[in-house]
This record gives C-alpha cells, structure tokens and sequence, in this order.
C-alpha cells in the first residue's frame, strides 16, 4: 500500500482543514466579523451570530487556539497542580476545579506531583510555556514555584498551603477547629488517654490539626504527651504500621484522632486484626469526610468542604484574570463539620 504526500494545508487524510474564510462564505459575512463574533460574546446582531454560529456547527469549524491567543492574549486554559490523584481530597478537589472551569466555558490542565517539588517545578515550567492564564495550586511542595508563576505575570490561587505567600490569593480551611472540635469529641465520651496519627508536621496543615488537637487536651486539663503521636504518610499502609507502633508504646490508649481518613482506614484494620474493638475498646475519629461511609464501623470524622474549595479558588482565578489583577488579594477559610458516626461513643464508665 503506497500513501501519496498530503499537500501543505491538508491533513493527513487528504481534506483541507476548514478556515474563518470558509466560515464567512457560508455565513455570508465577512472574515473579520466571523473573527470578531468567535471571540467577542457580545458582538454582532442576533441574527449575524446565528448566521455564524450555524455555520461553524455546519463546517465543523474548529478555532486555532494558538492564533486566538495571539489575538487575545487569552488561551483559556487554566493549570492546577495537586500532589496526587490517589488520594480521594485531591481528587474531589479536582473534579470540582474541572466542573468550575468547563463552568466558564475554560479548559483545564492537571498535573500531579507525586509530592516531589522538582516535579512540581516542571510542571510551572510546562503551563509557563504554554502560556496558561492562571494556575491553582493545591497543597504546593515550594513556595519558589509559585513566585516563578508570579513573575511571568500570571494570576496564581493557593488552596490550603502554604499560606504565606505574598500577594496571592489563598483558599482553606480552618484545620485548628478541626483537629480541635475532634479532640474534644473524644474526650466528651470519656476517654482520656487520646493518641494521634498525623502527615509530617512539617506542613502547615498538619501542624495547625496538632495544635488544635493540643489545645483541646490543655482545654481538659491533659498534658500532651508525644509519646501519644505518630506521624505517617498519608496512606492505608502508614495508617496500619503508626496504629500499631502506638499501642507497643502505649497500650492504655482509650481513643485516637487520625488526621486523614486514608489513614484511620488502616488503623481500623490494624485494631480489628488485633481484635481490638471499636469503639468498645478504642474510639476512632478521622478526618476529611471521604472515606468515612465505608468503613465497619463507620468513621466519626471532621468534614471539609471540598467542594466549595475548588469553586471558590476557580471563582477567585477567573476574577484575578478577567478584572486584570486590580482586586485586593483575599484569605477565605471555611470551616470544617464534626460528622459523628459509629466509630466514637460513650464510655460506660462515664455515665456513671
């Protein structure tokens, strides 16, 4: 089989890709007004766009994106950058960005980091190039990163961390309350001994759920013990082994709070291999809401909401780009929910 050359302006199959002046002929316009109309919503007559409109659906015209944002200075693509897709609070979060960013008629472009900052940098680098119009971030490795996106004058949303950016816009939650109204949950049934499963606390996140958790325990006259923490990463695996080095250390422990529900489904299957039972034995809380309605039992947890934190990090880039950055920088943090479920209930000891 011999395949013949495509001339220049033809596609492989042999067809002539379709033009704003094949548009115009069919509408019966000029070039420019078809260009004017695919780019201006609000120019042009009813009729005239009606006209053009049908015409690129007849044609199945296709817009050069490169050459619009030559014109425009627009690609209408926005860039977010989340550490993975495997955790279930990076991945709620990204669906909501993709629905807020087909929303506003926009197109998204994901990459994730598998937590290392490098790749984090490559991917700046990538949306850099390509001349995206904003860029989200979600739980960024390093601030640097962020700056270079800055620099090349492109607006920039921080979701969760890290917060002290200058000058950009950032989307949270209040992870103190959090970490703090959990605590307190377990120590209103009347546990006493409350351990702790918690990511590095290096990041911010993690040290603002510890400081809550904290001052809960002061609050009722506890003094934290770091004998009672365990830090992991954010995985089931991780959640099942800091379970398990927890109890070797301190096997009076009566309740634990574990800062992520990924986590806290390991420590449930650590205990119920163990034939620990829960909460008879141990209460269990989490956090995040995610997986917490699968789990035997089911996982009292702290809720966050996901959701309007991609919606309102979209809704803030889109604004940052559409009003040309003259809008004062905001901080918005939602507060979380205590979810209380079967995994947490009062003691009998404590109704007496």
């Amino acid at each position: 089989m011999i395949l013949r050359h495509s001339r220049i302006g033809e596609n492989c199959m042999g067809f002539k890709p379709v033009t704003v002046k094949d548009v115009a002929r069919e509408a019966g316009v000029s070039p420019s007004t078809v260009s004017k109309i695919l780019n201006q919503k609000d120019f042009g007559s009813p009729e005239t766009r009606r006209r053009v409109m049908e015409a690129v659906e007849k044609l199945d015209y296709r817009v050069n994106a490169i050459a619009r944002s030559l014109v425009t200075n627009y690609t209408d693509t926005i860039g977010l950058i989340i550490p993975d897709l495997f955790n279930p609070v990076f991945s709620i979060v990204a669906h909501a960005v993709e629905k807020a960013t087909r929303a506003y008629g926009l197109r998204l472009l994901v990459g994730t980091t598998d937590r290392n900052a490098q790749v984090e940098r490559d991917y700046v680098n990538l949306f850099v190039e390509s001349k995206a119009d904003g860029v989200i971030f979600y739980a960024a490795l390093n601030p640097e990163n962020i700056l270079r996106i800055k620099r090349q004058n492109i607006p920039a949303v921080i979701v969760e961390r890290p917060s002290h950016v200058p000058d950009t816009d950032i989307i949270g939650v209040d992870n103190h309350h959090g970490g703090k109204i959990i605590t307190e949950h377990l120590l209103s049934q009347g546990r006493r001994v409350v351990g702790l499963i918690v990511g590095p606390p290096e990041g911010e996140v993690e040290r603002e759920r510890i400081a809550g958790y904290q001052a809960a325990l002061i609050q009722a006259g506890i003094k934290p013990d770091p004998e009672l923490m365990a830090v992991c990463d954010y995985t089931i695996e991780s959640g099942f082994t800091a379970m398990e080095n927890l109890l070797e250390r301190r096997p009076d422990i009566d309740a634990i709070f574990v800062g992520c529900d990924i986590m806290a489904v390991g420590a449930l299957r650590y205990l119920h291999v163990k034939g620990i039972k829960v909460p008879d034995d141990i209460a269990v809380g989490g956090y995040d809401n995610t997986l917490s309605q699968y789990t035997t039992p089911l996982l009292t947890t702290v809720a966050q909401p996901f959701d309007l934190l991609g919606e309102e990090a979209m809704r803030v880039l889109v604004d940052r780009i559409r009003k040309k950055r003259r809008m004062p920088y905001q901080q918005i943090r939602f507060t979380p929910e205590l979810i209380v479920r079967e995994s947490t209930a009062v003691m009998e000891k404590s109704l007496s």
